[in-house]
């Protein structure tokens, strides 16, 4: 039947979407511990360098996976940009 095929495959989503929150709720408990660190020793809380690095081994990985190396580089971003802000508040 294809409703229950769609229902596998909706639920299958609603998996996978569970573990990319896990493991986004993971990255952001490590970077504020990184704006902790960055803080208590007056580190500015973006990192070009390391911006530049992450582009390139996230477009770089994303092909090797068959994705969209720009749609992944703007999702991860967006990402950056949180951690950047929330790094903000360590450096007042």
């Amino acid at each position: 039947m294809p409703f229950e095929k769609l229902s596998e495959l909706r639920s299958e989503i609603d998996e996978l979407d569970e573990r990319l929150l896990i493991l986004l709720a993971a990255r952001f408990k490590t970077t504020t511990e990184i704006g902790r660190v960055k803080g208590i020793n007056g580190i500015a809380p973006i990192d070009p360098i390391r911006e530049a690095q992450q582009q390139a081994r996230i477009k770089m990985r994303a092909h090797e996976l068959g994705l969209n190396p720009d749609f992944a580089w703007t999702l991860f971003k967006v990402v950056i940009d949180e951690v950047v802000e929330n790094h903000r508040q360590f450096s007042d």
